[in-house]
């Protein structure tokens, strides 16, 4: 009986809410991870549930990027960042 595929990009979904949770979701502090994630959905051209979420994430990092006082983050982001990244790993 063949294995099941693994699902491409779950380590990189795993690894954004991690750094979410233990930077207090500060989506600046993670912006490496949602790179990495994004990297891993070029390689397998989005086909994973893990990559489904990534074009909000990216929104919102592109977003909070341009503020002109970057240790001010927008209440409402962190928490839509939350969000989305809990949808990747629950997707």
């Amino acid at each position: 009986m063949p294995q099941p595929r693994k699902e491409p990009c779950k380590k990189e979904a795993c690894d954004i809410q991690a750094c979410l949770t233990k930077n207090n979701f500060n989506p600046q502090r993670c912006l490496k991870v949602v790179e990495l994630l994004q990297s891993c959905c070029e390689k397998c051209k989005y086909n994973s549930t893990h990559c489904a979420s990534l074009s909000g994430l990216l929104k919102t990092n592109n977003k909070q990027g341009k503020t002109k006082d970057n240790k001010t983050t927008n209440a409402n982001e962190q928490t839509r960042l939350n969000s989305k990244a809990h949808g990747i790993i629950n997707a």
